[in-house]
């Protein structure tokens, strides 16, 4: 079994048969030829399937341990795809420390879809036991919070919620799947903002959402298929480069934080310094 880092730096790699390229290449055809009458290759319209999209997308799966993937077009357009799963009068209980572009999205469904989204302290398990009625559908949380950098003890819920019927959704965007596998201790679906940690280098626009189960995964594939929020060729093979990089990229900026904060805490002009050090 390889090591995480390992799968990171190894995405994509090998995969490319016809030519035995070791970096799999960008397919920028939108349409694929059939060789014969019902004889598809697997890829028809690049919207549904397309090889650079699909390989970024199951190597994404196997590092969260998920069932399927869906790389979207940025990281609010991945957390507009998981609101498709539900319903009119669905009921979503949410950290109420949130980032403001997820605030707003989900405030624009309440107002003119009718969910609805109730807000509790993150670091409160209580709170989110004595909110959930029999239409909520969701718990919806950031692993780290933010702009306040709060901890979400994504265990416990996932241990509260493990006899409901309730998906559990994690946006892991501050911590990475190098950091937190989410999948693992209890979510049903993952999701980042692939624009920050995961592709490092500030030039690639992008989403990425994981389900751990395949009727899920199911669902999200047809919405995201009928919407047409996909993540372009170039931009899954930006994606996939910077995430073979991304445990070194980590374990420097850990490493930096620390210093920092060891720092900071010893100025005497600093009052209080904010660092999260453990993970779960």
């Amino acid at each position: 079994m390889y090591q995480l880092d390992t799968y990171f730096s190894q995405l994509g790699n090998k995969q490319e048969p016809s030519t035995g390229a070791v970096t799999y290449p960008v397919h920028l055809s939108t349409a694929y030829r059939h060789n014969d009458l019902h004889e598809s290759t697997g890829f028809d319209y690049t919207r549904t399937n397309n090889p650079t999209r699909d390989t970024l997308e199951q190597g994404f799966a196997a590092i969260e341990s998920g069932a399927g993937c869906c790389a979207t077009s940025s990281g609010m357009a991945a957390i507009q795809l998981v609101l498709s799963l539900f319903q009119s009068n669905d009921e979503m209980i949410v950290s109420s420390d949130l980032y403001g572009g997820t605030y707003r999205l989900f405030s624009d469904y309440e107002a003119r879809f009718q969910l609805k989204f109730t807000y509790v302290d993150p670091l409160n398990i209580q709170a989110f036991t004595d909110t959930i009625t029999d239409k909520t559908k969701a718990i919806f949380v950031e692993s780290v919070t933010n702009p306040l950098l709060k901890q979400v003890d994504v265990k416990a819920l996932g241990d509260l919620l493990k006899e409901r019927d309730i998906l559990f959704i994690v946006d892991n965007t501050f911590l990475t799947p190098y950091l937190l596998k989410p999948l693992t201790l209890g979510a049903d679906i993952v999701i980042h903002s692939a624009t920050k940690y995961l592709a490092g280098h500030n030039d690639c626009l992008s989403g990425l959402v994981v389900a751990k189960d395949e009727k899920v995964y199911a669902s999200l594939f047809q919405s995201h298929n009928a919407s047409g929020g996909t993540l372009a060729p170039f931009d899954c093979y930006l994606l996939m480069r910077g995430l073979k990089t991304l445990p070194l990229r980590l374990d420097r900026q850990v490493e930096t934080a620390k210093r920092l904060a060891q720092y900071l805490r010893a100025h005497p002009s600093i009052k209080q310094v904010y660092y999260l050090e453990r993970v779960q």
